[in-house]
C-alpha cells in the first residue's frame, strides 16, 4: 500500500488539472517534465507525489495517452 496523499497536495493537484487540462496525460514520466516545464518543484519527492496523483486522477477517469 502506498502513502496517503495531504489535502494540500490534492488542491494543487486539483488546481494544475483545472489550470492546464490539454498539458498532462496518464503517463507519470510525461507529467513529471510537465511540472518541470511550468515550474512547481518544491523538491523532488513533492514533485514525484504531484506527478503521480496527477497520473492516478488522469487513469481514474479514463483519459487515453
Amino acid at each position: 500500500m502506498g502513502k496517503a496523499v495531504s489535502k494540500r497536495l490534492r488542491r494543487v493537484v486539483d488546481e494544475l488539472l483545472e489550470k492546464y487540462p490539454d498539458l498532462f496525460k496518464p503517463d507519470f514520466e510525461h507529467n513529471k517534465k510537465v511540472l518541470d516545464a511550468l515550474g512547481v518543484r518544491p523538491s523532488k519527492y513533492v514533485r514525484n507525489v504531484i506527478a503521480g496523483r496527477i497520473t492516478r486522477v488522469l487513469k481514474k477517469q479514463g483519459q487515453s495517452a
